[in-house]
Parts: structure tokens; C-alpha cells; sequence
């Protein structure tokens, strides 16, 4: 894509100026009206509805065209992984729509940090759609498809995930062409965290096919920023128990003991207190902050 073609899309879009925290507020409530009005039969709208929809879409518009130097900034990460820089940019201007349409400003957080995250999720799936694009044949397919349904038959029967061996058992293929359709699987389903053909190596995260709806992707996202953001209410040390007893920065959350012996100088009593004012300071901050989970619950 030319460079004059995105030096002239920044000229365009640098113009419009940017939203007031009230604006963004106002905007989308304005937003909200017109999609529920929306939902009314066309020819069952009184005027007033109708001008309300006119506002809401006006809104909307302007919501958009005032955010696309977010999408620009943020499809700048994703240049040279199959899409052009434009290309990033209608994709990302997708995830910016979506995010006007389901953006609730009673939630407490800045409509910008919402339209980060689908933003970025969109160019995300655009550019593994991209490359799950390539062609292959017919029999090929068919054998994936097969393997995927193996692979959920046997978690139904085993009430675990199976092993790679034992889906090749099932499929009465050997282990020679078992990799090389796995092979083939690197292709369309992106599956580049494929480990060894050991009897305790588990496909599950590597055939799952249906991922987290995008919109729960999105909330999930913007509550773990909210809660990294606010581990800062804490002292270092209880922030440090926290994140390791609760496995916040590795995902391996540990137990008293383990955690005592994996900090240095403190004794299961006093991990024991730290973690207890911690998540005192956490649930009050949590509630001043009014994040995403806690919204989701009422």
C-alpha cells in the first residue's frame, strides 16, 4: 500500500478532534437510545423515535471518525504479518464500530480503553484468518475435520482431554502420519505450540476450535488492566504475595508455604497477613472503581 495513500489518511482523520470525557458519555447514551429504538418495526415508529434513532446514528458517527487515530496507532503493531497497513486499519475501524454498539458508559472505564481491546482483537482474527487461508486439498480437509471430531469423542468418553497417541489409535493412522497431518494443522488452525508425541501430551488447547466469544475476550482484557492497575494500592509486599500466591504474573498460583519459601525472609503467618490486607485494599478499590466483573454480577 503506498505511503501517500496512509499519509493522506492521517491528514484526514488528524483533523477531527477528539472527544470530552462528557462527549463520549453523551454519545453513547445517545447510542444506546437508538439501538434499543431500533428494535421497534420501522413503520411502528412514532417521529420523536425517530429523530432519536438520527441522533444516536449522528453519534455513533462521530464516536468513530474521533477514535480512528486509535485503530491507526494500534494496526502500526501489527504491519508485516500478512495484511497492509490499510487493510489493519478497515479491519480495526470494524472492531471500533462494534465497540460504539456495545460500549455502556454507567460501567466506569473510558470508552477508549473498551475500543483498545476490540480493536486490537479484530486485526487479531484478521490476520490468523489470513493465514489459515491457504489452500489445501480436499482429502486434507477432510482428515483435520475427522481428527477434530476424534478429538471431542474421546474427551467425552475419557472425561479428559486425550493424548496425541491415542487419537492416532482412534483414527487408526500410525504416528508418521499423525504428524504430518498436524503438520498441515499449523496451516489452519495456528497451532504453533505443538509438543512431542508422548503418552501424557494433551491436544486440548491445540484443537479447540470455538474460542471465547470476542465480547467476553474484550471485558476479560479490560478487567485484568483494572486489576494490574490497581495491584499499585498496595505496599511492595503485599502486592508481591498477592501476585504470587495468586500466580498473577506466571499464571502458578501457590500455596502459603510455597509462596513464603518463593518471596524469602517471611513465615506462612505473616504471608498469611499480607494476603489478608491485600485483598481488603483490592476489594475496596475494586468497588470504588466499579470494573467490569463486578458490573457483570449485578
Amino acid at each position: 500500500m503506498s505511503h501517500d495513500l496512509v499519509r493522506d489518511y492521517l491528514k484526514t482523520i488528524g483533523k477531527v478532534p477528539l472527544l470530552s470525557r462528557s462527549e463520549e458519555q453523551q454519545f453513547a447514551q445517545q447510542i444506546q437510545v437508538m439501538q434499543s429504538l431500533s428494535e421497534i418495526p420501522e413503520d411502528q415508529r412514532t417521529h420523536e423515535q425517530r429523530e432519536l434513532i438520527r441522533v444516536g446514528n449522528r453519534a455513533k458517527q462521530a464516536m468513530i471518525k474521533a477514535n480512528l487515530r486509535l485503530v491507526v496507532s494500534i494496526a502500526k503493531h501489527y504491519t508485516y504479518r500478512g495484511l497492509d497497513m490499510m487493510d489493519l486499519v478497515q479491519e480495526g475501524s470494524l472492531g471500533l464500530t462494534r465497540a460504539t454498539e456495545k460500549f455502556d458508559p454507567t460501567r466506569g472505564y473510558k470508552f477508549s480503553t473498551y475500543a483498545y481491546w476490540w480493536i486490537r482483537q479484530t486485526i487479531s482474527r484478521a490476520i490468523a484468518t489470513q493465514s489459515r487461508s491457504i489452500c489445501l486439498p480436499t482429502s486434507v480437509i477432510e482428515r483435520l475435520n475427522c481428527l477434530k471430531k476424534t478429538y471431542r469423542s474421546l474427551s467425552q468418553t475419557l472425561k479428559r482431554q486425550p493424548t496425541q497417541q491415542e487419537i492416532a489409535d482412534a483414527m487408526d493412522i500410525d504416528r508418521k502420519a499423525f504428524e504430518e497431518l498436524l503438520a498441515y494443522s499449523h496451516h489452519v488452525a495456528s497451532l504453533d505450540q505443538l509438543v512431542g508425541f508422548e503418552e501424557d501430551t494433551s491436544l486440548g488447547d491445540l484443537l479447540a476450535d470455538d474460542v471465547a466469544p470476542l465480547e467476553e475476550q474484550v471485558e476479560e482484557r479490560i478487567f485484568n488492566q483494572q486489576l494490574k492497575d490497581l495491584l499499585y494500592c498496595l505496599t511492595p509486599r503485599e502486592r508481591a504475595v498477592i501476585q504470587t500466591r495468586y500466580g498473577l504474573e506466571d499464571g502458578n498460583p501457590l500455596n502459603r508455604a510455597a509462596t513464603a519459601r518463593k518471596l524469602g525472609g517471611l513465615s506462612r503467618e505473616r504471608v498469611r497477613q499480607l494476603e489478608t490486607s491485600g485483598l481488603r485494599k483490592l476489594k475496596a478499590a475494586l468497588a470504588r472503581h466499579n470494573p467490569l466483573k463486578k458490573a457483570r454480577a449485578s
